[in-house]
C-alpha cells in the first residue's frame, strides 16, 4: 500500500467487500481512511522536524 492512501478507492474496495453496506459503513471507513493518512502525515512531519 503507498500512502497518503486514495480514500475513495480504498473506501470502495472496502464496501465492495460487504454484503449490503450502508451509509455507516460508508462513514466508518472514510473515517478510518482518513485516520490512516492523518497518521501518516503526523510522523512524516515529525521525522522531517528531527533532521
Amino acid at each position: 500500500m503507498k500512502y497518503p492512501i486514495n480514500e475513495e478507492q480504498v473506501v470502495a474496495k472496502w464496501l465492495a467487500m460487504l454484503d449490503k453496506p450502508d451509509e455507516a459503513d460508508r462513514e466508518l471507513f472514510t473515517s478510518i481512511a482518513k485516520a490512516i493518512n492523518q497518521a501518516y502525515l503526523a510522523g512524516k512531519e515529525d521525522k522531517e522536524v528531527a533532521k
